[in-house]
C-alpha cells in the first residue's frame, strides 16, 4: 500500500512537470519496498515463533474439571506414497522460500504497476510489450519455479 500509495502522489503531483524529475525517487522507493518486504515477512516469522514458544502445549482446556470420558485415539493419516517433510516449520530456520517468492512477486508487479519507475522510462508501443512480457514471466516464475519450493508441511 505504501508503494502505490506514494506512486499515485507522485503521478497526480507530476502531471504538470518534468516525470523524469522523479525517476531517483521512484527506484529508490521500488527498491525500499523490496527490502521492507523481506524484512517484514522475517520479523513477522521471529515474532510469531517466539510467541509460539511461549503458548502452552493444551490451550483452552480447563484442568481443574475432571474428563466425562477417556478422549478417543486420533485416527491414524494415510501414509503418503512419497516421504514429505515431516520438519515442522517452527524447527526450520528462517523463511527463505517464502521470503524470495514475496520479493520476487513484489518486484515484478512493482514494474508493472502505473506510475512505476517503468511508466516514466519507456514509452508506447514498447511499455505494454515490456508490461506484458514481465506479467507472463513473473507469472511463469511463481508458478512453475517458487510454487513447488512452497509445498511442504505447515
Amino acid at each position: 500500500m505504501l508503494y502505490t500509495s506514494v506512486l499515485g502522489v507522485l503521478t497526480g503531483v507530476l502531471e504538470d512537470n518534468d516525470a523524469a524529475s522523479y525517476v531517483p525517487l521512484r527506484w529508490v522507493l521500488y527498491g525500499g519496498c523490496i527490502l521492507a518486504t523481506a524484512l517484514a515477512l522475517n520479523v513477522t516469522y521471529v515474532f510469531t515463533r517466539v510467541q509460539r514458544k511461549g503458548e502452552p502445549e493444551n490451550r483452552g482446556t480447563n484442568d481443574n474439571l475432571p474428563p466425562i470420558a477417556p478422549p478417543a485415539p486420533a485416527p491414524q493419516p494415510a501414509q503418503p506414497s512419497e516421504p514429505a517433510d515431516d520438519k515442522p516449520r517452527a524447527q526450520e530456520g528462517m523463511p527463505v522460500a517464502e521470503t524470495v517468492m514475496a520479493c520476487v512477486s513484489f518486484a515484478v508487479w512493482g514494474l508493472v504497476v502505473p506510475g512505476s519507475p517503468l511508466y516514466v522510462i519507456l514509452q508506447p508501443p514498447t511499455l505494454p510489450v515490456v508490461v506484458a512480457a514481465l506479467s507472463a514471466a513473473g507469472t511463469f516464475v511463481a508458478a512453475v519455479v517458487f510454487a513447488p519450493w512452497l509445498n511442504r508441511n505447515a
